[in-house]
């Protein structure tokens, strides 16, 4: 029962938080969607030094009213969304941060519109982004946390790095 309880309270908790700002990501009600910590069949997660701020996040083919992915997969046709679904921890009251998004394929950083955005954060929750495939190959989308503008460091230790989701396109 005070499992429940708490529950409650952080979800009534997190209802009363605003202050979410963003660049192309998709906002929703506080209610933390659920992750898959370890990826899916064919979802590589990998956490990165930042991974505290971003402890989980999941590669989906959508995401429902409830903030919850649908389908979360590590396989996506061409021309359909690939949703990456991610919740953010560790926000200290009156602090602003930058979650950064990449999207690549092949190896290389995606040529489409919405590959390179960003959110800026002050407050904890639940964020989603997603980026249409016009070619197969394989794709990865990488988080960073409080990257500095204009850093493209593309090094697989990189400081602010929080998550990298590896996934398939065909």
């Amino acid at each position: 029962m005070a499992l429940v309880g708490a529950a409650v309270l952080l979800v009534a908790g997190l209802a009363a938080c605003s202050g979410i700002q963003h660049s192309g990501a998709r906002l929703f009600t506080p209610t933390p969607p659920p992750m898959v910590a370890r990826g899916t069949p064919g979802m590589a997660v990998t956490p990165g030094p930042e991974a505290a701020f971003v402890p989980g996040a999941v590669t989906a083919t959508g995401v429902d009213r409830n903030e919850a992915p649908v389908n979360p997969t590590g396989d996506f046709a061409v021309g359909i969304p690939v949703f990456i679904i991610c919740r953010v921890q560790g926000v200290r009251p009156g602090e602003v941060h930058r979650l950064t998004v990449r999207w690549y394929i092949n190896g290389q950083l995606a040529r489409w519109p919405g590959s390179y955005t960003y959110a800026t954060v002050a407050q904890d929750g639940p964020l989603s982004f997603s980026l249409t495939y016009e070619t197969a190959g394989q794709g990865i989308v990488k988080l960073y946390w409080d990257e500095p503008v204009g850093d493209s460091n593309e090094q697989p230790n990189d400081r602010y790095l929080a998550q990298a989701i590896a996934f398939t396109v065909r």
